[in-house]
């Protein structure tokens, strides 16, 4: 194991080969974000086999977490406007039978 000097820093991870690569310290900045940008956008425009089916793993689980609410949603929706409806026919009849008396 080599000892870098103190004006060395860390200019990115290679994680294929396991090893850390640095650069004097002004350049160790330059070249981490060049590394950043470039993974970024090489992992945006064209994403690996993993990526690609964690994106829709999830996607799937959303859209079925989605779809089980709306569904929820739409008997609670039903159900309360059957009692509303309910309560209104109700006091309706109440009104007519008082009318009527």
């Amino acid at each position: 194991m080599d000892v870098l000097p103190s004006f060395y820093g860390l200019g990115y991870l290679d994680p294929c080969r396991d090893i850390a690569i640095c650069y004097p310290i002004p350049l160790n900045f330059v070249v981490r974000g060049y590394t950043n940008a470039y993974m970024y956008i090489r992992h945006a425009v064209q994403p690996n086999r993993f990526e690609r089916e964690l994106s829709l793993a999830y996607h799937r689980g959303w859209v079925e977490a989605h779809a089980d609410v709306e569904i929820k949603i739409s008997v609670a929706v039903k159900n309360a406007e059957a009692d509303t409806t309910q309560k209104l026919m109700r006091n309706l009849m109440k009104q007519i039978r008082r009318c009527s008396n």
